[in-house]
């Protein structure tokens, strides 16, 4: 006879819902946190132009909690130039601020900035129509969202964007 791995499984399930649950958390106390520090910015009079959008990148970077969360390996460099570029975004083009705002506007980042390398010139977003769809549409969607997910390291909804598009196509592939 087998020992019933049930008991056990739950207590794995339970550790992952309540790590769901704080990275959750996190990632909304990040949110607020950034758009607060934007909100501020604007009530301050910081100008919505390369110069304004600068110094709140340059604000970012510098600030001495992040410096010294880099220095004790809490948080990577990277997150920390994705955050202000993410801001610099969102402040530039009136738009709230988003975790994944630093990313390329075609994998749902905010548009380039004028100034930047990847710029195209443009300075509003524009999304695709929604009128008209189908379940392929909706899988390409899909797996742009995966993308994101990877890029942005997030494992639990890289995992629930792939359970949604094989419950659309069974035989769905990334």
């Amino acid at each position: 006879m087998i020992v019933s791995f049930q008991a056990f499984g739950s207590s794995i399930v339970s550790a992952h819902v309540a790590t769901d649950k704080v990275v959750a958390k996190a990632r909304d106390t990040v949110a607020k946190a950034m758009q607060q520090f934007l909100d501020a910015c604007a009530s301050a009079g910081i100008t919505r132009d390369e110069e304004g959008a600068k110094a709140i990148g340059a604000e970012i970077r510098g600030a001495q909690c992040f410096i010294d969360a880099v220095a004790q390996g809490l948080i990577e460099q990277t997150t920390v130039t994705n955050y202000a570029q993410g801001a610099m975004r969102a402040h530039f083009h009136n738009a709230a601020w988003y975790a994944s705002a630093f990313v390329a506007e075609d994998k749902g980042g905010l548009p380039a900035l004028p100034w930047s390398k990847g710029s195209k010139g443009k300075t509003g977003a524009k999304a695709g129509s929604t009128k008209t769809t189908d379940d392929k549409a909706l899988l390409e969607t899909i797996r742009k969202a995966l993308e994101q997910a990877v890029l942005l390291n997030r494992h639990t909804v890289r995992s629930i964007l792939i359970d949604a598009a094989v419950e659309i196509d069974p035989e769905f592939t990334i």
